[in-house]
């Protein structure tokens, strides 16, 4: 049995084995009503009974454990609906995003586009996490403050050219940057 897979041992295996039997099919259905995928709805009905035998102890006392399940399945479909855009809106993003550097309008062009609040920390967290310390306070200044390079080389106490020169090294490391992401998330 399938459960078998999960938890091998145990006075609840019984109980489980039983639950999976009498609400597989229900469970089944509403994950798949949600993600519209046969292999999402299955990946959907094994967490929620990998997340019931988990939670043994509560699943066994709960007055319906039918109801912990059918609520657990929405829950968990409406997760894998959420990681699949995700991950959907990350891809397109990056390869937007990777388009605006390539094409030389990066500074113009950055966050022109209307870009969710959660699309825009995506694409900063991705990007500075590949960045120094010194690399991110430029990236700050320019692309998230918005301040003009007169500005930078002010606050920075370097002349106009080493920050035109810094803002120039900064674009070529965060294409490449956006190229290792767009890697990670193929």
């Amino acid at each position: 049995m399938i459960l078998g897979l999960f938890f091998t041992s145990g006075n609840n295996t019984n109980f489980f084995e039983t639950l999976y039997d009498k609400y597989n099919r229900e469970v089944y259905m509403i994950c798949f009503l949600y993600c519209q995928n046969k292999t999402d709805a299955e990946d959907c009905l094994h967490e929620v009974f990998y997340r019931a035998m988990t939670k043994s102890n509560e699943i066994i006392k709960h007055p319906a454990p039918d109801k912990w399940l059918f609520t657990a399945a929405r829950l968990v479909s409406l997760e894998k609906l959420r990681v699949r855009q995700k991950t959907y809106k990350r891809e397109t993003d990056i390869k937007n995003f990777e388009s605006v550097l390539q094409n030389g309008t990066f500074e113009d062009n950055l966050f022109e586009r209307n870009y969710t609040d959660t699309e825009i920390i995506l694409l900063r967290d991705d990007i500075l996490e590949k960045l120094n310390k010194k690399e991110q306070e430029l990236y700050i200044l320019r692309y998230i403050d918005k301040l003009n390079v007169d500005i930078i080389s002010k606050r920075l106490k370097i002349s106009y050219s080493n920050t035109t020169t810094k803002l120039n090294r900064l674009k070529t490391k965060i294409i490449k940057s956006v190229n290792i992401i767009l890697h990670e998330v193929n």
